[in-house]
């Protein structure tokens, strides 16, 4: 999910790779970043490739390894994941441009969660439960990718992706350019991070185009929509699924927002 702490993930995992060995590197540039029919046979090769990607068209979906393969999955509360997205975009509330983009930018990261979720071997992280603790994320990514790192190592580089020093590098790109390639990191990338600053952002409109496509995914991941209204047509199976996403909230021992 964009705007989850996906560009500090991928910096801590390529920092674990290149730790244990050698690395590739591949910067996206359409799609996966590299031709659709050697997806698979990349994948297989015993040179670890690490890339960074989000959504994708549907066409490219299937060549998606799963095989050999290992995806690292971030998300948060959906409405400060698309909040973020029109910070960073500086998309003000009177700009037409507006107009249905928080709709659209909700339909596109369900599409991700509903993809990556479906991998064989997934980590899956939660920006509310991570971003106030780098060395336990640090920690358990490791874990995860089976790289053994001591815990001074992994002080060393909490510190270095501190939020003031990622801010730096961002502010940075502008003249050098390099630091976006090494990093992930944008110009405007740092906008706020606070849990919940979406209610300082989006419109009454946009909470509530975004809660009605995330609706279910909010509540089975520990999330609480304004209303717990069903949502769209009254009907047997959307009530029955309805309940069965109440449950699940109700019994998660973990509350994310």
């Amino acid at each position: 999910m964009r705007r989850s702490g996906s560009t500090l993930v991928f910096q801590i995992t390529r920092a674990l790779l290149e730790a244990k060995g050698d690395l590739d590197v591949v910067n996206p540039k359409e799609g996966l970043g590299v031709p659709l029919d050697q997806i698979s046979s990349i994948a297989a090769n015993s040179r670890p490739i690490l890339t960074k990607i989000h959504t994708i068209p549907k066409a490219q979906r299937p060549f998606l390894p799963r095989q050999n393969a290992k995806y690292i999955y971030t998300a948060r509360d959906p409405r400060d994941a698309v909040a973020s997205l029109i910070r960073k975009g500086r998309v003000d509330v009177l700009d037409t441009t507006r107009v249905g983009l928080a709709l659209d930018i909700a339909k596109k990261e369900l599409t991700g969660a509903k993809i990556y979720s479906q991998m064989p071997d997934l980590w899956t992280g939660f920006y509310e439960e991570f971003v106030d603790n780098i060395p336990a994320l640090i920690s358990t990514l490791a874990k995860f990718l089976d790289v053994t790192v001591n815990e001074e190592w992994i002080e060393k580089l909490a510190v270095d992706l501190d939020i003031d020093k990622q801010r730096e590098r961002s502010l940075a790109i502008n003249s050098d350019p390099g630091i976006r390639v090494e990093t992930r990191l944008t110009s405007n990338h740092i906008t706020d991070g606070r849990v919940g600053s979406w209610r300082e952002t989006l419109t009454e409109t946009e909470v509530s185009d975004i809660e009605r496509i995330f609706f279910h995914w909010m509540l089975r991941n520990g999330y609480r929509p304004s209303t717990l209204r069903v949502p769209g047509k009254i009907s047997i199976v959307s009530v029955l699924r309805y309940v069965k996403s109440l449950v699940v909230y109700y019994y998660l021992s973990v509350r994310r927002a």
